[in-house]
């Protein structure tokens, strides 16, 4: 990854607030009474208000037609592939694609601790058990017309067609062939093999 402090943030983030390393604070992220951030916890409230309102994810302004979803592979291309985060703009999510640790660096391990918030006194907490742990070969960064929320886990479902698809690795954009390579590594002894990245 590049340095992340000289990427331009872009027009829709500028004012978001900035946690102590200089990381723009994005929209949905949860904040205990405090303040302090939780970069890997979304904050139920707001992830609803950004499906209800059709809000950006991460600057927390109106989507309109620009609705961008960041997630692994499976999430994108599997047959029931669904997705945790809500859409972005396409500019904002792309800036996370180059800054963020998690989507950025490949061996950043940010594995979340569910018992440290519930020692510090936050209720219903929970990790989803049916997400897999390992980190994805690659993000798909994808144009969606639009979305349906499984009432129950309140994943997304993007509606089909996706209108266009980005490949990302270690911050950068890359080829569709790089990616499928790179799905064909790591998911060759899974009964995810074959699915094929479009």
């Amino acid at each position: 990854m590049k340095n992340w402090k000289q990427i331009p943030i872009p027009p829709k983030m500028v004012g978001l607030e900035k946690d102590p390393r200089g990381f723009p604070i994005p929209f949905i992220v949860l904040r205990d009474p405090n303040g302090k951030t939780y970069f890997q916890v979304n904050d139920s409230v707001k992830v609803a208000q950004c499906i209800n309102e059709r809000l950006c994810a991460i600057c927390g302004q109106p989507l309109g037609t620009d609705a961008w979803l960041a997630g692994g592979p499976l999430s994108a291309f599997h047959p029931q592939g669904a997705y945790i985060d809500t859409p972005t703009h396409h500019d904002c999510g792309n800036y996370a694609m180059r800054v963020c640790p998690f989507l950025a660096i490949t061996t950043y391990n940010g594995k979340f601790n569910a018992d440290k918030l519930a020692a510090e006194g936050w209720a219903g907490v929970t990790v989803d058990p049916t997400v897999i742990g390992d980190r994805p070969p690659f993000f798909a960064y994808v144009k969606i017309r639009g979305f349906t929320v499984n009432p129950v886990s309140k994943y997304l479902t993007p509606k089909k067609p996706l209108l266009a698809v980005e490949y990302w690795n270690a911050g950068e954009q890359i080829s569709k062939e790089d990616a499928q390579a790179l799905f064909d590594k790591q998911y060759w002894r899974t009964e995810h093999f074959g699915i094929a990245v479009y």
